[in-house]
């Protein structure tokens, strides 16, 4: 008997907690921007992009870009875009005493007019979700 109301009661916190909360959980204003990212003619092979929002409706949203192309989730708006990808140039110790561990010094390799002083704008909309996005290094 015990048994019996103690699965009646699971079944009424179930059947209220999925009224309360929804099957499909909240929805999502976001999309899926995706695209292609060169750098002098070649696939970007690893590096990261920032989008962020320029017309108050969104925030900053980002991802890895790997093997030259990108997916991030991003609400619809006007966006600021910023790519950044660096390289291992040496070691250096991490402490100062003899047997310290190495880390790596790194080197940014694509330009301040890509990332730090970027002027790339895009719309992304249900429409146009898709952006490729060609660096120079040498200009």
């Amino acid at each position: 008997m015990l048994a019996r109301k103690y699965g009646v009661f699971v079944l009424a916190l179930g059947t209220l907690t999925l009224l309360t909360v929804g099957c499909g959980g909240p929805k999502s204003d976001k999309l899926e921007m995706t695209g292609k990212v060169t750098l002098d003619g070649q696939p970007l092979q690893e590096g990261a992009i920032t989008i962020e929002a320029t017309d108050d409706k969104g925030g900053v949203d980002g991802g890895m870009i790997t093997d030259g192309e990108y997916k991030v989730l991003t609400t619809p708006g006007d966006k600021l875009i910023k790519i950044n990808a660096t390289k291992v140039v040496g070691q250096k110790k991490t402490y100062n005493t003899p047997d310290s561990p190495t880390e790596d010094v790194v080197k940014e390799i694509i330009p301040p007019k890509y990332n730090t002083r970027s002027d790339i704008k895009v719309t992304v909309t249900a429409d146009a979700a898709s952006h490729d996005f060609t660096l120079e290094s040498k200009k």
